[in-house]
């Protein structure tokens, strides 16, 4: 049976048939592709009747083979991105870029509004939100930040074939289908409405004045004030974020806006908390570099390191020191002596005059990063990326606080460290534990191990010292 007599005809009468989006969903399923972008299918195919809600058969057959053509018909990825290109192009008018090679053609973020629009519309799990525009419209922003910030050329809002590809944009948008739940841990990153919802919640905490924009003044309580100044100054003037979005190429007007006015919107505060909360990735990795790279160089010197290290080796000195005035036990380093105990310390260590010295930290650095050119004191982007979780323990040491005395803490105290353990149900009452083991490359590997409830617990007792 051929798509014309299954679709588009009538079997009781055998009269011709228009139909609506929501009619092609079994059409886009035989034909692989996303069932959520029958919409966006149907307004392309659509275009050239404006005034006809309803898609007859020789539009659809006209528009169908005009994009197998372009983009083969053995392709469903292909035709996935032609169809969201298209759409994109005839709904902005753009002429100039219709007659694109295929090679040439890229998605901007407003191509994915209306296949976003449709998955909170049609999918089951989002119901919740059918009276909650504003939670909507920013969920739409966030997915959109999340597909650009993750691609590989992440500074400009333009996804080629081949990020497309390499991001899997379409297996997404199937995956979503396929889940009951929008708080499904199986949920793609990107749609994932947990991780919204933490990051809107976030961002709504911080807009202490309700107008959608941060201050300078806002970002710097961002937990509890834990980034250095200098490195707020440099994000808030748009370092890392969007240098141009649109067809055309142009300079990102939000980013103009950013840097001349000195606010983020909520957009970029996507981007922002992205690369923060995770920073081994190698998107956090580009956002940071461009953030530390005071000259905009391409290259990360000693001056530039140190000039983020003055201001946080202060606050580390507070920090830690208000630490180990704490009841809890104190961290004491292989090389620091008990015996150096002063009095006004009951119970903690001595400390020295700053946590590392200028010329310490700079080792520190180099150690840990590896230039690539032996004997080079400066870091290239390829040396950034070489081995991502030991770069991020660098931005953590020179910029965030709070993260870096986490992971001092993880290495040096158990009990800490047990603390962010993650715990899972198993099958028959068992529990699984999962751990995470980074390999030198920084991607990460889990492991499930299945342990009944005593022996979690004997496990548990035997690692605080107790006796069993």
């Amino acid at each position: 049976m051929t798509i014309r007599t299954r679709y588009f005809v009538d079997p009781s009468t055998n009269e011709p048939l228009s139909v609506s989006p929501r009619d092609l969903e079994p059409l886009a399923k035989d034909l692989q592709l996303p069932p959520y972008l029958t919409s966006t299918l149907h307004a392309h195919l659509m275009h050239s009747t404006p005034s006809v809600s309803k898609l007859a058969w020789s539009s659809f057959d006209a528009g169908w083979r005009a994009l197998c053509s372009e983009y083969g018909s053995d392709d469903p990825v292909a035709l996935t991105f032609g169809i969201l290109y298209r759409a994109g192009v005839a709904t902005s008018g753009e002429k100039a870029h219709a007659a694109l090679a295929v090679q040439k053609q890229f998605l901007i973020g407003s191509d994915f509004v209306g296949v976003v629009k449709e998955i909170m519309e049609r999918h089951p799990g989002y119901d919740f939100l059918a009276g909650s525009p504003t939670f909507k419209d920013r969920y739409v922003d966030t997915v959109i930040a999340r597909l650009f910030f993750e691609k590989p050329m992440n500074a400009v809002e333009r996804m080629t074939m081949d990020e497309f590809r390499r991001c899997d944009v379409a297996g997404m948008l199937r995956k979503v289908e396929s889940l009951e739940s929008c708080l499904s841990i199986d949920m793609p990153g990107p749609f994932s409405y947990k991780d919204f919802y933490v990051i809107y919640c976030k961002f709504w905490e911080l807009d202490r004045n309700r107008d959608m924009m941060l201050t300078v003044a806002d970002l710097k309580a961002y937990e509890s004030q834990a980034l250095t100044v200098p490195a707020v100054a440099r994000i808030m003037r748009g370092h890392g974020q969007l240098v141009s979005v649109g067809r055309p190429g142009k300079a990102n007007p939000a980013l103009d806006k950013m840097r001349s006015d000195g606010q983020m919107n909520f957009s970029q505060f996507v981007r922002f908390i992205l690369a923060t909360e995770d920073k081994s990735t190698a998107h956090a990795l580009r956002f940071w570099f461009d953030v530390l790279d005071l000259d905009s160089d391409a290259v990360l010197t000693p001056h530039e390191l140190l000039q983020f290290w003055e201001p946080q080796s202060r606050k580390l000195d507070t920090l830690l020191r208000s630490f180990l005035r704490a009841p809890s036990p104190p961290i004491r380093p292989a090389n620091v002596s008990p015996r150096l105990t002063p009095s006004g310390l009951p119970g903690a260590l001595a400390m020295p005059d700053t946590y590392f010295s200028r010329d310490d930290v700079v080792c520190v650095v180099l150690d840990l990063v590896k230039p690539g050119e032996d004997g080079s004191v400066v870091l290239r982007m390829s040396d950034w990326v070489r081995d991502r979780v030991a770069s991020a323990m660098v931005v953590d040491l020179l910029v965030d606080a709070r993260r870096h005395l986490e992971r001092v803490r993880k290495g040096t105290d158990g009990r800490f460290r047990r603390r962010d353990e993650v715990w899972g149900v198993g099958g028959q009452g068992n529990r699984v534990k999962l751990e995470v083991c980074y390999s030198g490359d920084g991607t990460s590997i889990a492991n499930g191990r299945i342990e009944n409830l005593q022996g979690m617990r004997l496990r548990s007792r035997q690692q605080a010292g107790e006796e069993v």
